[in-house]
């Protein structure tokens, strides 16, 4: 959403459905949604400043799994900020 000409915002909403790890679909690894969003705001018409949040609702799931002993988990709620610069 450009809410302005310089302020941008940003929501997005990610599902995966269950998967299976292994073989013979015997081992079940849920599904999972997780929220993000971002804002950027443009200082300049060359530089602007991002903030992104992942997993707003710090939501524990796996992104994957070694058989049924051992699962990956995803990203925990955490934020990035980035200055970004064009030539």
């Amino acid at each position: 959403y450009d809410a302005t000409k310089r302020l941008q915002a940003r929501a997005g909403l990610r599902y995966v459905g269950r998967t299976y790890s292994d073989n013979a679909n015997a081992s079940r690894v849920p599904g999972y949604a997780v929220v993000d969003a971002g804002i950027s705001y443009a200082l300049t018409d060359k530089v602007a400043l991002s903030v992104r949040a992942y997993n707003l609702f710090d939501k524990d799931y796996a992104v994957t799994t070694y058989n049924d002993e051992q699962w990956l988990l995803g990203r925990p709620r955490s934020v990035d900020v980035a200055l970004r610069a064009s030539f």
